[in-house]
């Protein structure tokens, strides 16, 4: 954000940097999880639509948990929803790799569904008001971070669980949650 989008300073660079930081993981959480969550859904037991269902559960859970995150953003300030959204989030992802059935696992999602959707309303608003003037450029950087973890995060989250295992790659993303420096 220094330089040419006319923010001057080290503070905020720094700061565009952490936003940048925080969002990029936040999203890498969700698209790392793609290609092996439903594979790991199938080794707890799981049905064909208990895959579906924990799957789409975030997203529509999610859907609720932004319009909670948008009051809670406009109620309480911006930093304090991300904040619990991330902890959150961190909370279930580490349980995701140590639940015990498919129905344990859906409470887990119910929860980073929430979480989620918490998250995006305040980072949002945080990122606009941070950006001033040079709102649109800013939050077309924030989209092209997103893009970037849409790219990496799949493949990334891949090899991460065919090498280790899933319970190593929900660790490491609840893990990463847990240091960013909000």
């Amino acid at each position: 954000m220094a330089g040419s989008s006319g923010v001057e300073g080290p503070r905020r660079t720094g700061e565009w940097w952490a936003l940048a930081g925080t969002v990029f993981v936040s999203f890498v959480d969700t698209f790392a999880l793609l290609p092996v969550l439903p594979v790991y859904v199938r080794g707890l037991g799981a049905e064909p639509w208990q895959i579906g269902l924990v799957i789409g559960i975030y997203s529509l859970v999610g859907l609720v948990g932004q319009v909670l995150g948008g009051y809670a953003a406009d109620t309480f300030g911006r930093k304090r929803p991300v904040v619990y959204s991330l902890l959150g989030s961190s909370v279930a992802l580490g349980l995701y790799g140590v639940v015990p059935s498919v129905w344990w696992l859906l409470a887990m999602r119910v929860l980073h569904g929430i979480s989620g959707g918490l998250f995006l309303p305040g980072i949002f608003a945080l990122v606009g008001e941070r950006a001033g003037v040079q709102r649109a450029q800013v939050m077309g950087r924030i989209g092209a971070v997103i893009g970037m973890a849409a790219i990496v995060a799949p493949p990334l989250g891949g090899w991460i669980a065919r090498a280790w295992g899933a319970p190593v790659l929900f660790g490491a993303v609840s893990y990463a949650h847990l240091t960013l420096p909000t």
